[in-house]
């Protein structure tokens, strides 16, 4: 349980699962400040009659859709909440009372662990390949 489950859950599950969050959440921001200033350019151009502000705006959206666009693809939240549930099953696992020690009950338990991993395993391979 310790260099197998414990070692994925510390060193691979909860690292990804964070690191996915800080990308989605770096692209989210992203996404925000291109819409603000497509906004701002907008009302600048309609205010003022600025020509060069409108030109920017279509320029700013399309930056801001190829943005949208790699959010998606890259599936970052996806991968997050994936990477965290695998973890939280392989704890949750590993916390159950241990029952009294036997041949069949740990192969049982290794079993259940091997299971978690290969299920979030397929599931990656799944997603990779159909697109």
């Amino acid at each position: 349980m310790a260099l197998r489950v414990a070692g994925q859950i510390e060193r691979y599950y909860r690292p990804r699962a964070a690191h996915m969050y800080r990308r989605s959440t770096q692209i989210r921001r992203v996404e925000l400040t291109l819409a603000c200033t497509a906004a701002v350019l907008g009302a600048v151009s309609g205010a003022l009659r600025a020509d060069w502000a409108a030109a920017w705006v279509a320029t700013v959206t399309t930056v801001s859709a190829a943005v949208i666009a790699h959010a998606a693809a890259s599936r970052y939240a996806y991968q997050e909440v994936e990477f965290s549930r695998t973890a939280a099953e392989l704890e949750r696992l590993s916390s159950r009372p241990a029952e009294e020690p036997s041949t069949a009950t740990d192969d049982a338990m290794v079993t259940q662990c091997e299971r978690v991993i290969s299920i979030q395993n397929e599931g990656w391979m799944a997603k990779w390949i159909s697109e």
